[in-house]
């Protein structure tokens, strides 16, 4: 879709240094829920809401698996992918076989599509809002 195309970028599935691993395990630990699969954009919403500091940002678009490409939430701290839905235990979330491309969206934006519709949804493929961010230009 368009809007994926002009608004989009890719992300990295680069190791995480020091800091960001403290400050994901801390974010984690307000969550109040444990990430569940096919929850993607519950999770990644969330977890993005409960970071004050907005370093973590909420990111939608596709992922590339050893499958297929899949519309997907996922965070981003400096650029680098998190994954708390496919969640590598044994690489801290990072997934170097995998593929992510997509939109960042703003704490706040996030904050109120959840509000407006009473749900954690898609933000691209929103039929609840009839489809709004693809029909006209994505301002904040």
């Amino acid at each position: 879709d368009l809007f994926l195309l002009r608004e989009g970028s890719f992300f990295s599935c680069q190791k995480l240094n020091k800091e960001e691993k403290s400050h994901i395990k801390k974010i984690v630990g307000r969550l109040g829920f444990v990430p569940q699969m096919k929850e993607c954009f519950y999770n990644a919403q969330f977890f993005a809401l409960a970071d004050s500091s907005n370093k973590i940002q909420y990111a939608e678009g596709y992922a590339y698996t050893d499958l297929m490409p899949v519309l997907h939430g996922f965070n981003v701290i400096n650029g680098k992918v998190i994954d708390i839905t496919w969640e590598d235990k044994q690489d801290n979330n990072n997934k170097e076989n995998h593929a992510y491309y997509g939109v960042t969206f703003p704490t706040q934006y996030v904050r109120k599509q959840i509000l407006d519709m009473s749900m954690a949804t898609s933000l691209i493929e929103c039929y609840e809002n009839k489809f709004d961010i693809l029909k006209k230009k994505f301002e904040l």
